[in-house]
């Protein structure tokens, strides 16, 4: 499988630089579900960077 970089240094830029977003995402009880959403969409574009890759192979 292919790493995308974009995707992997956005992540890794939002963990080491932003880390006032991961408190934001499990803050309070009632944002359960955050860290659930965000590895969601990171999960969502790792599958549309493949699906892109393998149209564009054949």
């Amino acid at each position: 499988m292919y790493i995308q970089r974009a995707l992997f240094l956005l992540i890794l830029i939002v963990v080491i630089f932003l880390p006032s977003w991961m408190d934001w995402a499990l803050a309070s009880p009632k944002s359960w579900y955050r860290p659930h959403l965000l590895w969601f969409g990171a999960i969502f574009l790792i599958y549309l960077g493949e699906r892109r890759a393998r149209q564009q192979q054949g």
